[in-house]
């Protein structure tokens, strides 16, 4: 709909009674003589439907004397909303359609701008479009936009606008027509929604549409067929033959037969087939069919659906696979119905009691009765069973020939959808000849939970050991500073000791659980047992109680193992402190070493243990010792049979976690009132003894002036560390990643002997980052350093030793050694 006006005759009288004083007076034309020449014509389109017109009609229609309306009387009636705005944006005039949806009344909306009735978030783009218009002229076709009514009501139009000119081409109002769209928007909507979800509901039933025109042979899929054959939309050329392409050569015609049969019949086809992917792999595909005709017979097209069976047709070979297995088990398989009549038993039954199929199939598996077992044993077995819960247990049962034998059953319910119990299976497997087999899968199920839970303490601290560390690392930093520069008489020196001793025990925790799950990084050399036994031993003199004997029995020229000495030495403290706790009254602890040969029968017990020699490390005391099921929970993290207060439950699992990473294994031998026994088993080093040993660094040499670029992400512990090797002499370059670090290197033209890095950060490794700067700087060594437990570690290319290597959170005395050691170290870290 447009407007145009012509010069005309009729004089329109009256004034637009104003808002506001001031936008009347601005709406106002100079002289409302000007409009006195103008004849208003509306040219409005008729249509007859939504797709065919009639053309266009003119409606003339003169403005009456007297009246304060401008608008033609068709334009009060039509559902448009429909305005008269000055050259400066106005309104003169509103129709009643435009004051309903706005809720405003006539004199409301009169001397108002056009652009305050649209929606915040359509008034700039609206602004925008009407300048333009405004600059390029011509008529305003649809803009969508969003009007705002008074109630806060939002209405979707689309705005049509003209111009009036006068005699001269000067612009005397414009005309504004807004067509409301908002059910047409919300139906669009809705459709949208419906076919989304229809779409949805195609891609998780795996079932597509298709249509082949059979006069063109232009094939159409919906996208969830496009999913299923895995090929690209855009470069597909949609048709028969292509789609042939796609099926497995061996169906081909199966499906070519089908879809004939179908197109000569009339009737709809249905099948399953495979398709053969681009790489090789077979998917099965159900298949539907139908063609329409037209009134000659003649076919028009074809439509169809394609499903994807592939899980169907792998759930049915399994199936089929479990039945095979059943037929070829070894162990015996019964079925029952619900009250116990057998229905089924496979051949192992047959073997392991001699009645035939026929003669078990129709009766109660009480024919195998021993006597062996009481009525209430079958009591309770019937009770478990038939409330939809497995019975397992072993029973002495009867064979056809009389002889008895042992088996251990699982009898388990089967149930239809609604939980009615439909079946009872029973598999059994005969122990006679096997007892002592399954005594020991027993024991090894039990190995095998207990690591399961110390491997789920590991995971917990290993995802908390990073931040912790990192919190920690500050605390014994600064208060090992602080302490450094206090006098022994300072009286707030006991406080700061305690904070350290505090962060020394949470770091001690915090290591405790690693070891629990084995997630420590461990600087495994080879190791004198005896040797680590014998410097080890001053130590526990100095721990263990004097009513307490220590003796030693090591056995001659024993072999080295590969191990982490500080580890090995907390396994050999948290077993002598066990014992003590065990021995109140004074006793005897005794060590030993000694060698051994564990076969596979010892071995397979763990996964990661395999035949051959062994060193083995007894810890023996004369204490209490313990009964069965304290022994059976012994390892167990925070299992203790200490006071609250005295124990945290951590050692005896700590210990078990590190001979475990050490590829060994730790077992127990006790008796109530005869002391306990531990052995440690530790497989032998490939490597040979280095007899030098590790040269000891006098206190003074933990300075330094050499340059250190320290590359740090966290904030408080780079400035900690930066602290510490200031205080230690060293000149220190400080980056907080790697981009930074390695521009740093290109800046500093002096020399730089260590890089001091963290491991793990954002976007480049340590690692990484070593490996880079060791190209341009081949003669520089590197310190890693990380709060991430072992396992995070060997992910970012950090080795199981940690010569390399210092955890979160270092002491400044650990810190500062350490670097000594790697500086004057002769190993090439660039060689590592």
């Amino acid at each position: 709909m447009f407007y145009r006006f012509a010069a005309g005759s009729e004089t329109l009288k009256g004034e637009i009674p104003p808002a506001s004083p001031t936008r009347a007076e601005m709406a106002r034309p100079a002289s409302w003589a000007a409009f006195k020449p103008l004849i208003i014509h509306v040219e409005v389109p008729i249509f007859l439907d939504k797709e065919h017109s009639t053309g266009k009609t003119m409606v003339t229609v003169t403005q009456q004397p007297n009246s304060d309306d401008f608008f033609p009387h068709f334009m009060q009636l039509t559902s448009d909303y429909c305005y008269i705005v000055s050259a400066q944006g106005i309104i003169l005039d509103v129709n009643p359609s435009a004051q309903r949806a706005l809720g405003c009344t006539r004199k409301e909306l009169l001397g108002k701008m056009l652009l305050t009735t649209f929606a915040p978030e359509s008034q700039k783009g609206a602004t925008q479009l009407l300048e333009q218009w405004r600059r390029e002229g011509g008529r305003l076709e649809e803009a969508e936009l969003t009007i705002l009514s008074k109630s806060g009501e939002r209405r979707a139009v689309l705005l049509t606008a003209d111009r009036v000119l006068g005699p001269g081409g000067e612009l005397i109002c414009s005309i504004f027509v807004q067509k409301d769209i908002t059910e047409r928007k919300r139906l669009e909507e809705v459709a949208r929604r419906n076919e989304a979800h229809l779409q949805e509901a195609q891609k998780l039933a795996k079932l597509g549409r298709w249509e082949l025109d059979l006069r063109t042979s232009r094939l159409e899929w919906s996208q969830t067929i496009f999913d299923i054959f895995e090929l690209p939309p855009e470069t597909f050329e949609a048709s028969y033959e292509a789609f042939l392409e796609a099926i497995h050569p061996a169906d081909k015609d199966l499906v070519m037969r089908a879809f004939a049969a179908s197109l000569k019949s009339g009737e709809p086809y249905e099948i399953a087939h495979r398709l053969l992917m681009r790489d090789g792999r077979i998917k099965w595909v159900r298949e539907v069919g139908r063609t329409e005709y037209d009134s000659g017979g003649r076919g028009l097209r074809t439509v169809g659906i394609v499903q994807d069976i592939t899980d169907q047709k792998q759930a049915e070979a399994k199936r089929e696979q479990l039945l095979k297995a059943i037929e070829q088990a070894g162990d015996a398989i019964v079925i029952t119905d619900p009250s116990g009549v057998i229905s089924y038993v496979n051949p192992a039954f047959e073997l392991i009691t001699g009645y035939g199929r026929e003669e078990a199939q129709g009766r109660n598996p009480s024919l195998l009765k021993s006597g062996e077992q009481g009525a209430d044993f079958y009591r309770d077995m019937w009770a478990t069973i038939t409330r939809g819960e497995t019975w397992n247990g072993r029973i002495i049962n009867k064979k056809k020939d009389g002889s008895l034998y042992t088996e251990e059953a699982t009898i388990s319910p089967v149930t239809d959808d609604s939980g009615n119990i439909v079946n009872f299976v029973a598999v059994k497997h005969d122990m006679t000849e096997h007892l002592k087999i399954s005594e020991e899968k027993t024991a090894l199920e039990e190995r095998i939970r207990q690591s399961q839970k110390l491997e789920s303490i590991g995971r917990l601290a290993g995802g908390v050991a990073h931040d912790l560390n990192n919190l920690l690392s500050p605390i014994l930093g600064y208060g090992d500073m602080l302490l450094d520069e206090m006098v022994p008489s300072d009286s707030r020196r006991n406080a700061v000791e305690q904070i350290v001793n505090a962060g020394v025990r949470a770091r001690d925790l915090v290591r405790q659980l690693l070891a629990l799950g084995r997630k420590q990084l461990l600087e495994f050399r080879p190791v004198d047992i005896n040797d680590l036994v014998t410097r080890f031993t001053k130590l526990l003199h100095r721990t263990i109680r004097e009513d307490i004997l220590i003796e030693l029995d090591l056995a001659p020229t024993l072999r080295p193992i590969s191990g982490d000495i500080g580890q090995l030495e907390q396994v050999i403290m948290n077993l002598a402190v066990n014992a003590q706790d065990a021995m109140p009254k004074g006793g005897r602890l005794r060590i030993e070493t000694g060698s051994i040969y564990l076969d596979e029968q010892v071995t397979a017990r763990h996964d990661d243990m395999a035949p051959g020699d062994f060193v083995v490390l007894r810890i023996i005391d004369t204490g209490a010792g313990m009964d069965e099921a304290t022994k059976k929970r012994l390892f167990e993290p925070f299992f203790t049979t200490k006071p609250q207060d005295k124990g945290t439950g951590l050692g005896l699992a700590t210990s078990y976690g590190i001979v475990r990473q050490h590829g060994g294994d730790i077992r127990v031998h006790s008796q109530i009132g005869r002391g306990s026994t531990f052995e440690i088993f530790i497989p032998l080093s490939e490597e040979p003894l280095d007899l030098s040993g590790p040269p000891a660094l006098p206190v003074a040499q933990t300075y330094g002036e050499e340059t250190v670029l320290l590359v740090e992400d966290h904030e408080n512990v780079r400035d900690l560390t930066y602290a510490i090797l200031r205080r230690h002499g060293y000149t220190v370059l400080v980056a907080d990643g790697a981009a930074s670090a390695l521009k740093t290197i290109e800046a500093h033209e002096g020399p730089i002997h260590l890089l001091l890095t963290d491991v793990i950060m954002p976007r480049m490794s340590g690692t990484e980052l070593f490996d880079r700067v060791v190209l341009q700087r081949r003669d520089i060594k590197v310190l890693y350093m990380s709060g991430y437990p072992g396992h995070v570690l060997e992910h970012h290319g950090l080795k199981g030793d940690a010569a390399l290597f210092i955890p979160k959170p270092f002491s400044v005395r650990a810190l500062a050694t350490k670097i000594r050691a790697v500086l004057d170290g002769s190993d090439d870290p660039s060689t590592e």
